[in-house]
């Protein structure tokens, strides 16, 4: 007899994986710094495409001072497309840091679903979705994120902790999913 076997070819490559650093400051909380750290494959960097239709730039309108730097601390360029992607220099294999900030004034703005869909600052905590936070490279699927919190704040997310850290295991459960900090 005949016998076939079809194997995916996606299952023999590995699927890039993000380490993802948020820094929340208590005298600051309306600016959020983000680290991301991984190996490229695409030279490709994106934040959500949906949900902040009402900016020509999107979730892109809220974030400052992006840049992207290689293991040795080099600078990468990092082309803005104008709605939500930017296109790196980083090579396939190369370990890519991408800086950036998050401007979290999104309350301050008109929202057509109202503010609960959305990023709200409180005096005591910082209530966000992962679309206006996460800048991810294009092909990423698994995530590792740590919050650098002032001491007296805690973290709440749906998220699997692990140690001082949460594994996110989709882009869609990145940011699809809400977190909550303070």
């Amino acid at each position: 007899g005949l016998c076939l076997t079809f194997a995916s070819i996606s299952s023999f490559a590995a699927t890039p994986e993000a380490e993802i650093r948020l820094t929340f400051n208590d005298k600051k909380p309306r600016i959020v710094k983000v680290e991301v750290k991984w190996q490229a494959q695409s030279p490709h960097v994106r934040v959500a495409d949906w949900g902040a239709e009402q900016f020509t730039d999107g979730w892109a309108h809220f974030i400052k001072d992006l840049s992207v730097t290689d293991a040795q601390n080099q600078t990468l360029t990092a082309k803005f497309d104008g709605k939500n992607k930017w296109v790196t220099n980083a090579k396939a294999g190369q370990q890519v840091t991408l800086r950036y900030t998050v401007d979290m004034s999104h309350d301050q703005h008109a929202w057509p679903h109202g503010l609960d869909e959305i990023t709200y600052v409180k005096d005591d905590a910082v209530f966000s979705t992962g679309q206006a936070l996460f800048v991810v490279p294009d092909d990423a699927e698994k995530f590792t994120v740590i919050f650098d919190l002032p001491k007296t704040w805690k973290s709440s997310t749906p998220w699997q902790k692990s140690n001082l850290s949460y594994v996110v295991d989709s882009y869609d459960s990145l940011v699809y999913n809400v977190m909550m900090v303070g």
